[in-house]
């Protein structure tokens, strides 16, 4: 375990923690961007600066102490600034996806009470501009880039941290955090509303603080780490990810775009990369789709260095050593192999975390043995919001690790996964029903459903609300499936439907650059309406589900499918800003479809 988490049992505040680093390693590089074409640093001296003037701003534009602002913007070190500037003014902050639209984002100013709103261009400034005339509390809006606005309504950033340095009062601000209690809220994080409106979760000092402590422990950040940082900060992982990487004395690097991904590996270098399993899964096709083409040496190479490295992972779980044959063997596939792979990574990857969603098994098993561990972690938004982890020296593939110091997790009778530690939230915001339910004599109640095996690894069969109960009675986890399926290079998502049927069925959307290379092969024309409707198109994805069936218990195979014509998204309502399918709306739009499925049933 780390040897950084000897501080004192979650009696800090965020504050506290931020004041106290930047005193210590004033001139350590904390924070990294690419501004006009080239990376910057930012120091802790610089950031404590930025933070000083944002909190002195807001407490001259008189929010009062638990007041509440909002920050809606992607990644970037302003928003981190922001960020410890309201909670040093011990203001509540609430964070907006980037992707939420202005009907979204009125709900949660409303439903928070937000006066000020933090926002990153005249794109996001638009859709608040949309709903200012509903929302009678909001009394400010700042935008991060340089604007000029002869509304009074709205200034810039810039302007904003000017007037906080003329009026800059240090031991006001240092009265305003120091009364902060560790049981204090100290932000409002909404849900992505998967099934219905969402919800805002008030985590307190000691709920964020307790992670703090977990995310060390879980990912054993060391000085001196750099992480190419890539999940939303607006979202309780990717902020928790930046936490524990600043107070660790490590560098965030905020990559600057999915776009930009493969540069900035190469010119960051990471030693940490936290992601979603689907951008490991398009890494693991695209690697299998040069197997495929290239040749019978090439396939035969690859396949000996991935049978060396399962027995290197495989002794690591049982914690057993490898013979020194084994070694050698190791390091030579490492060398003609693997480095290939890590070096795309930028040839230093340490440590690879993904969170969010599932990840086939097959795909950890790949990246284990190619010598990148991904370590799943596993936790909600309610619980601050890390519950479980495997650990680099103690991990087992296909599970979510062991719970977090200080935390407990059991399995309730219908096999729902229970958990209670100082992570779990206070509660829903002004919504004590759900908080009520939610919270059952100190015990969380997650909504997933799991096991725990013998070693007290965890594993998440499914959401409890996700599965599917036959006409014949039997239970099935779709995620379980949708995941072998979406191993197909072809296949970019997949919704299973069979709840109450005699059978399952998908609504297939294919990876759209994939078949655009097949149907032009195939001299097909048209565009993706007419593509996933071909006959050629239709037999060639039967091919390769079939492929994915012979995996499956008879009673888990897919029947039938349809292709759809476009990609679940955010826009389109299909998907949460987190990337969860929202079923519930998939299954209205394409009612029609999933009706043919079963025309003859």
């Amino acid at each position: 375990m780390s040897k950084q988490t000897q501080w004192p049992e979650y009696a800090h505040t965020l504050p506290e923690l931020f004041y106290e680093k930047a005193a210590k390693c004033p001139d350590h590089e904390t924070l990294r961007a690419k501004r006009d074409g080239r990376w910057v640093s930012i120091t802790w001296r610089e950031l404590e600066r930025d933070v000083l003037n944002i909190a002195a701003a807001l407490i001259d534009f008189g929010i009062e102490p638990r007041g509440v602002i909002s920050l809606l913007s992607t990644n970037r070190p302003e928003w981190v600034a922001l960020d410890f500037g309201s909670t040093s003014a011990n203001i509540l902050n609430v964070p907006i996806y980037p992707t939420n639209t202005a009907e979204q984002v009125q709900f949660i100013l409303e439903d928070s009470g937000a006066e000020m709103i933090f926002v990153e261009d005249t794109s996001q400034l638009e859709k608040v501009l949309q709903v200012r005339d509903k929302l009678p509390k909001l009394r400010k809006a700042v935008m991060i880039e340089s604007f000029q606005s002869s509304d009074d309504f709205v200034t810039d950033l810039a302007t904003f941290m000017a007037r906080g340095a003329e009026v800059l009062d240090r031991e006001l601000i240092e009265q305003r955090w120091k009364v902060i209690d560790p049981e204090d809220t100290a932000t409002l994080i909404y849900t992505s509303g998967t099934t219905g409106n969402p919800k805002g979760v008030m985590l307190s000092h000691r709920n964020l603080v307790s992670n703090i402590f977990g995310i060390g422990d879980f990912m054993d950040i060391q000085p001196g780490e750099i992480d190419l940082q890539f999940l939303p900060i607006c979202h309780s992982f990717g902020r928790m990810e930046v936490y524990g990487l600043m107070m660790y004395q490590g560098t965030v690097a905020f990559a600057e775009s999915v776009q930009e991904l493969s540069n900035n590996f190469k010119e960051v270098r990471p030693t940490i990369f936290v992601t979603v399993p689907r951008m490991l899964e398009k890494v693991y096709a695209k690697i299998n789709a040069g197997l495929e083409s290239g040749s019978p040496l090439k396939r035969k190479l690859f396949g000996w260095a991935m049978g060396v490295g399962k027995q290197v992972v495989q002794a690591k779980m049982d914690n057993k050593s490898v013979s020194p044959a084994i070694k050698l063997q190791a390091a030579v596939a490492d060398k003609l192999v693997f480095s290939k792979i890590k070096e795309a990574l930028g040839g230093r990857i340490r440590i690879l975390v993904y969170a969010a969603a599932p990840l086939a098994v097959e795909i950890q098993w790949f990246f284990a043995s190619a010598g990148i561990i991904a370590l799943e972690a596993y936790g909600l938004t309610e619980t601050s919001p890390g519950l479980t982890g495997n650990h680099p020296e103690g991990f087992r593939l296909g599970t979510v690790g062991k719970p977090w110091r200080d935390t407990e997790v059991k399995i309730a009778p219908d096999g729902e996964i229970l958990a209670r530690g100082p992570q779990i939230m206070l509660g829903y915001w002004n919504r004590p029903e759900d908080t009520a339910e939610a919270l059952e004599d100190g015990w969380f109640h997650t909504g997933d459903v799991g096991e725990i095996d013998k070693d007290g690894f965890i594993s998440i069969t499914d959401r409890k609300k996700d599965l599917i109960i036959t006409a014949g009675g039997k239970n099935i986890s779709p995620q379980n499936i949708e995941n072998l399926i979406k191993l197909d290079e072809s296949i970019e998502q997949v919704a299973i439907i069979g709840d109450r049927r005699k059978f399952l069925t998908a609504l297939i959307v294919p990876d759209f650059e994939w078949l655009k290379d097949y149907v032009e092969e195939k001299q097909i024309e048209g565009g993706q309406s007419e593509w996933v409707k071909h006959p050629d198109v239709l037999v060639e994805y039967d091919k390769r589900l079939a492929k994915a069936n012979k995996q499956l218990a008879k009673y888990e195979t897919i029947k039938r499918f349809s292709l759809l014509p476009e990609e679940f998204s955010v826009d389109n309502g299909m998907l949460t800003p987190t990337m969860k399918v929202k079923r519930k709306n998939v299954n209205n739009v394409y009612d029609e479809e999933i009706e043919n499925l079963y025309a003859d049933e």
